[in-house]
């Protein structure tokens, strides 16, 4: 998967209403979503990049984490509703090489 397809941090904040940076980067120091790789700027800095699978991820995740769930519960409970999917991303196979959440 090409860099053209992930989206920076700052693209997830405009896309996803409410949430936060300090949140983005505390789920990833927490092991529970992943960036992907980095996007060069105009400038020439790096920036994190997230792909699809994982922006799906987030999405679902914070969805739960509004409604009251911890960090650990709402990664569990986005894990299994993306399982449902299963044509999703090959997220089956995709699962067994990422580390997500602490155990």
């Amino acid at each position: 998967m090409g860099n053209e397809s992930l989206k920076s941090t700052g693209e997830l904040l405009k896309e996803i209403p409410r949430i936060t940076r300090d949140l983005l980067y505390s789920w990833e120091s927490g092991r529970y979503i992943v960036s992907n790789g980095t996007l060069k700027t105009k400038e020439g800095y790096n920036r994190k990049g997230y792909n699809p699978e994982t922006v799906v991820k987030i999405k679902k995740m914070f969805k739960h984490y509004q409604e009251g769930m911890s960090p650990r519960k709402a990664s569990e409970k986005a894990d299994e509703e993306i399982a449902k999917i299963p044509t999703l991303f090959n997220y089956h196979d995709r699962k067994k090489k990422i580390s997500v959440g602490k155990k």
